[in-house]
C-alpha cells in the first residue's frame, strides 16, 4: 500500500502548485523571480519538503492543534508500544500513543506496535515491519505493526491474524486521513492516531485469532457479547502454553481494569474442540463447558459458542 509519506510529496506538490500559479499570476513584474522559480516540480518540492513544510502548515491553519478523539477510559501505558527510530514524535504524541496502543492491545486483544524508522537495513517495508511483530509477540495472535518508513518513503502496516480483516477501502481512506493531518497540523503522533483506529473497526468481544467463522457468524456472536463483558478467544493454540494458560492471561489482559464484575473469558481450542473459561461466575458452569464441547465434536461451532456465551451473558 502507498504509505502516507508518499502522500505527504503529493500534497506537498499541490500545494506548491498552487502557490506558485498564485504567486506568478500576480507577480508578472520580476522577470528574474519567475525564470529562478521555473524548477521542476519534483525539486522544488523537496526543497519544501525539506525546508518549509511548517510554513506551509503555519500559513494554513495558524498553528491550530488537531482534534483528537480517543476513548474516555484510557490510562498510562505500563508498557511500551511505540519505537521512535526516526525521531518523528514529541514526547506528548509518544505518550498519548502508547497509551491509546495499550488500550486496544487490552480491549480488543489486539497486538499493537508502532515503530518509525529512517534506516530498514536492506529489508522491505514488509519484512521490517514483521520482524517487528515476531521480536514483540512472537509472531503469534492477532496484530498489527504501524511502520512509519522515512527510509523509502513507503509506509507500512503489517497485519496478522484477524487483523488482515480490516477493509482495505477503510485503510487507504485512513493513510490519506492521516497524511492530510501531518500535512495540516504538523503531527505524526495524530496521523498515527487515526491509522491505529482501524484496530477499533474489528469485533471488541470475538478475538477469532484461528479464522474460523465468517464475518456474519462473527457478527452474531458479537451481538450476544454486546454490552457484556464476555470475550471469547478462538484459538489453534500453536504455542508451549496450555489453553488455561492462556486463557488466564487473555483475561487478565482483557480485564485488569474491570476487577468487581462479572468478567469471563472464553476460549476455543479448534485443534481439539474444546473449551476452556476463566470467569468471576459464581456458578458452577462446566456441565455446560462438557454440553458445549459434545457440540464441537459434531462441528457445531457456531451453536456452541452461542450457547456458552448466552450462557454467561444471561447472567450479568
Amino acid at each position: 500500500m502507498n504509505g502516507m509519506i508518499s502522500l505527504k510529496k503529493f500534497f506537498i506538490l499541490l500545494s506548491l502548485s498552487i502557490f506558485l500559479t498564485s504567486a506568478v499570476s500576480c507577480n508578472k513584474e520580476d522577470d528574474v523571480k519567475k525564470k529562478n522559480t521555473q524548477k521542476s516540480s519534483s525539486s522544488v518540492a523537496d526543497s519544501i519538503a525539506d525546508k518549509t513544510e511548517n510554513q506551509i502548515t503555519q500559513n494554513t491553519i495558524n498553528n491550530k492543534k488537531p482534534d483528537i478523539s480517543l476513548p474516555e477510559n484510557i490510562s498510562p501505558a505500563k508498557s511500551n508500544y511505540v519505537m521512535d527510530d526516526a525521531k518523528l514524535l514529541s514526547a506528548d504524541e509518544l505518550s498519548m500513543c502508547n497509551n491509546y496502543a495499550e488500550w486496544i492491545y487490552k480491549n480488543y486483544l489486539i497486538n499493537i506496535y508502532i515503530a518509525t524508522a529512517d534506516n530498514l537495513g536492506e529489508l522491505s517495508p514488509h519484512n521490517y515491519a514483521q520482524n517487528i511483530y515476531n521480536e514483540q509477540y512472537g509472531g503469534l495472535g492477532s496484530g498489527m505493526v504501524i511502520l512509519i518508513n522515512n527510509a523509502t518513503n513507503n509506509d507500512y502496516i503489517y497485519k496478522q491474524g484477524r487483523c488482515e480483516n480490516i477493509d482495505s477501502t477503510a485503510e487507504t481512506s485512513a493513510f490519506l486521513s492521516a497524511t492530510k493531518t501531518i500535512i495540516n497540523y504538523n503531527s505524526y503522533g495524530a496521523g498515527i492516531i487515526e491509522l491505529m483506529k482501524l484496530a477499533e473497526s474489528l469485533p471488541q468481544h470475538i478475538c477469532d485469532n484461528a479464522g474460523l467463522f465468517k464475518a456474519e457468524e462473527i457478527s452474531i456472536l458479537e451481538e450476544l457479547c454486546k454490552d457484556k463483558n464476555v470475550s471469547l478467544l478462538i484459538t489453534k493454540n500453536s504455542s508451549s502454553k496450555s489453553d488455561e494458560e492462556i486463557c488466564r492471561e487473555y483475561f487478565d489482559r482483557r480485564f485488569a481494569d474491570t476487577a468487581g464484575s462479572a468478567n469471563t473469558l472464553i476460549l476455543l481450542n479448534t485443534v481439539t474442540g474444546k473449551f476452556t473459561v476463566i470467569s468471576d461466575s459464581t456458578q458452577d458452569y462446566q456441565a455446560k463447558i462438557n454440553e458445549c464441547n459434545k457440540l464441537t465434536v459434531s462441528k457445531k461451532y457456531l451453536e456452541a459458542c452461542k450457547s456458552i456465551i448466552s450462557f454467561f451473558t444471561e447472567q450479568v
